[in-house]
């Protein structure tokens, strides 16, 4: 392999894994944001509880709901948006493929996890809740590729001066 070749080769790699860094970032970030959303939805006031039953705190509910939605951003959210980005170039058709794969990935594990009924509303805002999840992983997941590319270019900048 020649000294040009390896070079290619080794820009590819380090884009490549700023690529996934971003996306592990994004996953990382992700899950504590909707962790907390889940808990507020979840949560129940102290005027509303009722005497004698048993409600989980705040804190007690974002432990909790960590442990089901960081495997599925670390597993779905990074998986999908590889695959996204190895396919789609339009940021608008890549937010509509993550939108689309949050509400089936979602409707997926919902049938999973349903019993013996099948109740439609709870299949709709299954789709909605995975189409919000998966929109918080896009918006972070930009965040991080302006913030890389901006790092990226400024060391650039910093190279070329020196």
């Amino acid at each position: 392999m020649s000294g040009a070749s390896r070079r290619i080769h080794g820009a590819d790699i380090r884009e490549n894994g700023v690529a996934y860094l971003s996306k592990f970032l994004a996953a990382l970030v992700s899950t504590p944001i909707l962790t907390a959303l889940i808990s507020l939805l979840r949560y129940t006031p102290k005027d509303e509880m009722e005497p004698g039953v048993y409600h989980f705190a705040f804190t007690e509910l974002f432990i909790l709901y960590s442990f089901y939605v960081a495997p599925i951003y670390f597993i779905f959210g990074i998986g999908v948006s590889w695959t996204v980005s190895q396919y789609v170039d339009s940021q608008v058709k890549k937010l509509k493929v993550y939108l689309l794969s949050g509400a089936g990935i979602s409707v997926l594990l919902a049938i999973l996890t349903m019993y013996d009924t099948v109740i439609i509303p709870a299949f709709l805002l299954s789709m909605l809740f995975g189409a919000v999840a998966a929109f918080i992983f896009w918006v972070i997941e930009q965040a991080f590729d302006k913030l890389m590319e901006h790092l990226r270019t400024s060391d650039a900048g910093i190279k070329r001066i020196s």
